[in-house]
């Protein structure tokens, strides 16, 4: 078993902090669960619209509880950060990207009665469906062009506005410098990094900066109710102390807000 791969040989399996994958020749073997009809459905979804990044579904299997996904030929962006996320012009793609995947969903209604994983998420009008974990390690890349979004399981009703902040944590990165240096990122370079992100998606960086805190807060408020009460992934989260990450997270990025004022009211969109 090998953690934190970049890339799967055929025959290899990897793991992450929640799942484990098998690649097997151009498909991906992965766990399902009661969460995973709706993922089906949404990943049907895409591929009649030929949304480009997703994996498309194959096959399921509900007597193993395992899915079958096609494989994305790629690499995952782990730490330090393969070059092409490194400079403006890759994150610029995820904005894109995410663009591309909010316009492909905006109609785009959850089967009645969906399941999600986490069990108190409801569905109502004026929402998408989140990706819900957006981050480098779940997008692929070829060469210098983003070409895959996989890992699907923590789908769930959002505003898309949240989705957006979620990328700018987790790929300008917002995070303290430490973050920034483990990644290879230049700390001087996340206001050009998150206008960039803006640009590309068509928002406002005072908003995705807003909405970032108010997910913040929301994650570590689920972190918190679902980890006590033993609830996975929430629990791994919760053991590992994400919590006490997240907020020094925020305190972080509220005095790098107040610190860069100037410059943000620069930075255009």
């Amino acid at each position: 078993m090998l953690k934190n791969v970049r890339k799967l040989n055929d025959g290899e399996s990897a793991c992450g902090s929640v799942n484990a994958v098998t690649r097997l020749g151009q498909t991906v073997c992965r766990p399902s669960g009661p969460w995973s009809l709706a993922v089906h459905a949404l990943l049907r979804y895409l591929a009649a619209v030929d949304f480009k990044y997703a994996p498309r579904l194959l096959n399921t299997d509900q007597h193993s509880e395992t899915e079958t996904l096609s494989y994305i030929d790629g690499e995952v962006a782990m730490r330090p950060w393969p070059k092409c996320l490194l400079v403006e012009d890759g994150i610029f793609q995820v904005g894109v990207m995410l663009r591309a995947y909010h316009d492909a969903v905006v109609n785009y209604e959850p089967l009645p009665g969906a399941v999600w994983r986490d069990p108190e998420a409801q569905w109502h009008a004026g929402m998408i469906l989140r990706h819900g974990d957006l981050g480098p390690w779940n997008m692929v890349w070829k060469s210098d062009r983003l070409v895959g979004l996989i890992d699907w399981d923590l789908l769930e009703p959002g505003m898309a506005l949240s989705d957006v902040a979620q990328a700018a944590w987790n790929c300008v990165p917002l995070r303290p410098d430490a973050e920034c240096i483990a990644a290879g990122i230049r700390l001087d370079d996340r206001l050009d990094r998150l206008r960039a992100l803006c640009t590309a998606y068509g928002t406002q960086s005072d908003r995705v900066l807003t909405g970032l805190l108010e997910l913040q807060e929301n994650e570590i408020r689920r972190t918190e109710r679902y980890g006590r009460r033993g609830l996975q992934p929430w629990k791994i989260f919760w053991d590992q102390g994400d919590v006490d990450k997240m907020r020094a997270e925020m305190r972080w990025l509220q005095d790098w807000i107040k610190n860069s004022q100037q410059s943000l009211a620069a930075c255009g969109p």
